[in-house]
């Protein structure tokens, strides 16, 4: 009696450590183990909803991943042809750490609030998830904001992490039409949503001179203050006399910050 009841704990200890070993190693190195998890991570988190299609690949040769969207009150985000390597070891830190990603497109929709806002300050993420990429190519991303705004930005490259209440991009360099954007800064999780970014544009339009800006947004969607400077570099512009071209680009200064800054309140209701 005593040797079975030996034996059948030495057995319920081999389960206990064998089984869920099996399923981390098939989740990391087997493609149907990865759609397996993501096929039971739950759709919604929170007020958050999250759906994945698509994911093949495995964790340790490359994940891909047609579409993920992200649906909270006051923002949609839409993601397609996704792929990544992701470090092993940060996984058991709660932290997806991607070392190489690229996604085809991003859509980004800040939606108007439809009904009172509930308990607590909104969040990008549940606050024990981490998501740092260190090198992500995105080749076209728009952003549409309910008030009108609409930005599209293509050959987007950088590195960012995402926490549960803030997005930081350490560097982001990508080209609005004729122009090439570079910007750090950071988004912050707040109703509405605030930021805090520098941008440098270089601009070169078609048979015109060349313009540089650069500039900085702060605030929120409901009060954002924009300022920026702005200099050209016309090749037949040159005057030798004392201080016209530092004249000349404090005109462009006041007169891009006059008609730039904004202090307004948009109507939310």
């Amino acid at each position: 009696m005593r040797r079975l009841l030996l034996i059948l704990a030495c057995v319920l200890i081999f389960l206990v450590i064998a089984v869920p070993a099996a399923i981390i190693w098939s989740a990391v190195y087997t493609e149907s183990g990865l759609q397996f998890v993501a096929r039971h991570v739950p759709h919604r988190i929170g007020g958050v909803q999250l759906d994945i299609s698509g994911v093949t690949g495995t964790l340790a040769s490359g994940v891909h991943a047609e579409r993920v969207e992200i649906d909270q009150e006051l923002v949609h985000l839409t993601f397609t042809d996704i792929e990544g390597h992701v470090a092993l070891a940060p996984l058991m830190l709660q932290t997806i750490r991607v070392i190489s990603g690229s996604v085809g497109s991003a859509a980004v929709t800040v939606k108007r609030r439809t009904k009172p806002s509930t308990p607590g300050p909104p969040t990008f993420l549940p606050r024990w998830l981490i998501i740092s990429a260190e090198a992500a190519h995105l080749s076209t991303a728009t952003l549409s904001v309910y008030n009108g705004f609409h930005l599209e930005v293509h050959d987007l490259s950088g590195a960012a992490v995402v926490r549960h209440s803030y997005i930081k991009f350490f560097q982001a360099d990508g080209r609005v039409q004729d122009a090439h954007l570079s910007a750090i800064g950071e988004l912050r999780a707040h109703d509405p949503l605030g930021l805090d970014v520098q941008v440098h544009l270089d601009w070169a339009p078609a048979g015109q001179p060349t313009w540089t800006v650069d500039g900085s947004a702060r605030g929120d969607l409901n009060l954002l203050s924009i300022t920026a400077r702005a200099a050209d570099h016309h090749p037949f512009a040159k005057d030798d006399r004392p201080g016209y071209e530092r004249g000349r680009q404090q005109q462009c200064e006041h007169q891009l910050h006059d008609r730039t800054r904004l202090d307004h309140q948009v109507d939310d209701r």
